[in-house]
């Protein structure tokens, strides 16, 4: 009997009354606002981990490319140094003798 005098004050012939109505959509509102912040944060959370990797693999690309060119510095600069003409200009102060001659290298080289 009490569960049908509950019944009726809530349906009210058949209408939701306006206070049960209000705290429904209120109910409503929190349930989708927990979820959307749910899926905002694991979205953001992945994608921070995309990005942390990605970050990664560019800074190994950049150290790689950095060693290259470390090492093809020091092959040039060791080519240069172990050859006679280059080492007699610089020893001699002949500034036109060692750009001819680092010119000439340059070309041999590059080819």
């Amino acid at each position: 009997m009490m569960h049908l005098n509950l019944g009726d004050k809530i349906i009210a012939s058949g209408k939701l009354r306006f206070p049960v109505l209000i705290a429904l959509a209120i109910a409503f509102s929190a349930l989708w606002l927990i979820f959307t912040f749910i899926l905002s944060s694991w979205s953001t959370k992945e994608r921070q981990q995309d990005l942390a990797e990605l970050v990664e693999q560019v800074d190994d690309q950049l150290y790689q490319v950095g060693e290259d060119l470390r090492y093809q510095l020091l092959s040039s600069a060791t080519l240069l140094a172990s050859r006679n003409p280059i080492i007699s200009a610089i020893q001699s102060n002949n500034e036109e003798a060692l750009q001819d001659t680092i010119k000439v290298f340059h070309r041999n080289y590059s080819s």
